[in-house]
């Protein structure tokens, strides 16, 4: 459990070497569960990519926590924001069970519906126990591949969205900015 605030905002250019430091520092299972597979380490222009700017398809959800001098990110969500929009996510294993995982799955519904999404659908190893049973909990349906005993599809409906229906724990507050027009803060009931 963390002492410290957890705050979620889309990711910057600039914060694509963090990015690549926090995926270094996931344990093995964590990574292999994120990127399907033992991936040595992801490029800063595959970053940069995922992460988005105008115009692109792609956008990432970051969760930070602050120490004293510097923020360090503790999770994020990266999404293809089409109208069957794809995603993936990880949180880091020292907070896992804090509730981040959860917000950053319904912000990035949110966002991705404001987007004109119409899907949310991820790949999962079928071993993933924990994001399953969170999955699950958030209304997705669990399908087997055809042919593919190792991975499952999950998969939601996704309805139009003015806000943000951001779910928080104890542990996890919402960065108003540099969301669209604020609309994580309205989520929350802020003006």
């Amino acid at each position: 459990m963390t002492n410290h605030a957890i705050n979620l905002r889309l990711a910057r250019p600039s914060d694509a070497a963090k990015l690549q430091s926090y995926f270094r520092t996931l344990s093995k299972p964590s990574g292999y569960n994120r990127f399907l597979g033992n991936v040595a380490h992801q490029s800063i222009s595959h970053i940069d990519r995922t992460i988005g700017g105008t115009g692109s398809a792609f956008f990432c959800v970051i969760a930070t926590t602050q120490s004293e001098k510097s923020h360090h990110i503790v999770g994020e969500t990266v999404c293809a924001a089409t109208a069957a929009a794809e995603v993936a996510l990880s949180v880091d294993d020292a907070v896992q069970g804090c509730g981040i995982g959860r917000a950053l799955l319904a912000t990035v519904e949110a966002l991705a519906a404001q987007r004109g999404a119409q899907e949310l659908y991820g790949t999962i190893f079928g071993t993933n126990d924990r994001i399953r049973k969170l999955a699950c909990s958030l209304g997705y349906a669990i399908e087997r591949s055809d042919g593919d005993w190792t991975h499952r599809l999950l998969r939601k409906t996704l309805l139009p969205r003015r806000t943000l229906p951001f779910i928080a724990g104890p542990a996890v507050v919402a960065s108003p900015l540099p969301y669209p027009d604020g609309a994580l803060g309205k989520g929350l009931g802020q003006q």
